[in-house]
């Protein structure tokens, strides 16, 4: 008994590996220009470039995915 009581330890369930969430790239090859106004925007909004194309890519084309459905 003693010896199950350390190797579980208070906290998160473990799960499966295969079960986990997993991260995908994707990469931009961007002009100076371009990447240039891309940190002007971000600067507004005090992110980095990286988070402010994921958040405008995820909130224009996956999450409105159903809504313009009959325009393709």
């Amino acid at each position: 008994m003693e010896s199950e009581n350390k190797n579980m330890r208070p906290g998160r369930k473990r799960v499966a590996t295969d079960e986990l969430k997993r991260n995908f790239s994707v990469t931009f090859y961007l002009s100076k220009e371009e990447h240039d106004v891309l940190k002007r925007l971000a600067d507004e909004e005090v992110e980095s470039v990286n988070s402010f194309v994921k958040r405008h890519i995820l909130k224009t084309i996956i999450y409105k995915k159903g809504t313009n459905s009959s325009d393709s």
